[in-house]
């Protein structure tokens, strides 16, 4: 945090400023290369107080917000932790899917049944992911190549309160 003894002369808090005016170009270039790269950013407003007296007032908010891609999926399982995890993995996604996300999902939340956890897939695991060949169940004759985590790489947390289970006839309607 800037002291503001150290911004008191009027050398001092132009050369500051000259100095925060000139990062906005930096800013904008990462944030360019980010949105290039297919992630979505934020910038916060920016704002430089008048003067050096009233800087402690100016709380620097970051330069970027990173929006990451998450998936979220509903598994017919029934699990709360680790322990009661019903196989040594689960399954994330067919690697096709995976394979040709650009970005690729940061996380996986698989909702149990319940709909009261989640075991969450970090895709920083994908190193020790494996692929199986399974049967898609919403196709005729139809397998592909799926990634699986092994259950030791997975996080669990409750989810707060349960969520009702989803019938084929129910709509999502954004509000």
């Amino acid at each position: 945090m800037l002291k503001r003894s150290l911004l008191n002369s009027v050398d001092n808090w132009a050369h500051f400023t000259d100095q925060l005016a000139s990062s906005y170009q930096t800013v904008y270039s990462v944030a360019h290369w980010l949105t290039g790269k297919g992630y979505s950013v934020t910038m916060p407003k920016r704002a430089v107080a008048a003067s050096a007296k009233d800087v402690l007032t100016y709380v620097d908010e970051g330069d970027l917000f990173l929006h990451l891609r998450l998936e979220v999926k509903r598994r017919k399982l029934d699990f709360t932790c680790k322990e009661d995890f019903p196989f040594p993995d689960i399954m994330v996604c067919s690697r096709n899917s995976y394979d040709r996300a650009d970005p690729k999902p940061f996380t996986y939340y698989m909702v149990n049944k319940a709909g009261s956890h989640a075991a969450i897939v970090r895709s920083s695991t994908s190193k020790n992911w494996t692929i199986q060949t399974t049967k898609d169940g919403r196709r005729v004759n139809y397998q592909q190549e799926t990634y699986y985590c092994p259950v030791e790489f997975l996080e669990f947390v409750k989810l707060p309160g349960a969520l009702p289970t989803p019938s084929s006839s129910q709509q999502i309607v954004p509000t």
